[in-house]
């Protein structure tokens, strides 16, 4: 996290004192749409990764914990917002009963209860036994490799 120390040292010295754009660390991320940040020895709970907080459609970026993000004051309010991130650690798009979510583990999209995962290993584990009497089988090992690949990308 040198790199991280050195852009929060950095922004740090180039905001003014009476600027609504800070640096700041990161320290906590909650489950309600918030993450807990430090400003110099001040720590600001409660600085929003959504514009609704307790909402769960949308679109929510998780930053990594001890990354710099530049958060922004909301008016003349105590409320902070993240404007800019130096590391995430998810992404989430949440339309509702559709989600797609990507992080170090892969990809993960859904419908309901389906995942891209599931019907892409149902595809290659249907067509994995098929013998052809007249013509060429199926490569299986390609349809191996690509079980693996699926594997490897989707969650």
């Amino acid at each position: 996290m040198k790199h991280a120390q050195e852009l929060y040292n950095f922004l740090k010295n180039v905001a003014k004192k009476d600027d609504h754009i800070l640096p700041a660390i990161v320290k906590a991320v909650n489950d309600d749409g918030t993450i807990d940040v430090s400003f110099d020895d001040l720590l600001i709970k409660g600085c929003r990764i959504k514009s609704i907080t307790g909402y769960d459609k949308g679109i929510t970026v998780k930053p990594s914990i001890e990354s710099v993000v530049l958060i922004e004051r909301i008016g003349d309010t105590e409320q902070f917002f993240v404007i800019m991130y130096s590391a995430i650690d998810e992404h989430i798009v949440d339309t509702g009963n559709m989600v797609y979510k990507v992080n170090e583990d892969g990809h993960l999209v859904t419908n309901g209860e389906d995942t891209l995962k599931e019907v892409l290993t149902l595809i290659v584990e249907a067509v994995q036994p098929i013998v052809v009497i007249y013509g060429n089988n199926p490569d299986y090992e390609k349809l191996t490799q690509a079980l693996t690949k699926i594997n490897n990308l989707l969650q």
